[in-house]
């Protein structure tokens, strides 16, 4: 409900959850990896200010949407909808 009624609260506590999980990850020399689309399907240009602001955290989308990467701390993994699909996607 909050990315429709307070996008601009919502950005600025996804911030700062992804700042605390980028201090939690570094305080144990692990890579901090965010996926925003858990249940949804948006496309990454919607949070590509959250993504670029934040080079050392991996973004890492499962989707069934074809684009490309908009970072290059941004991953994308295809995933099947189980028919067929034209060669290349």
């Amino acid at each position: 409900m909050a990315f429709f009624d307070k996008p601009d609260a919502l950005a600025v506590k996804a911030y700062d959850e992804i700042e605390k999980i980028r201090d939690q990850a570094k305080k144990k020399n692990l890579l901090p990896v965010v996926r925003f689309n858990v249940t949804s399907d948006i496309h990454p240009r919607i949070f590509s200010s959250l993504i670029k602001a934040f080079p050392d955290v991996m973004f890492d989308d499962y989707t069934k949407l074809n684009y490309d990467p908009i970072a290059p701390n941004h991953h994308v993994t295809y995933s099947s909808s189980g028919v067929m699909q034209p060669r290349g996607i």
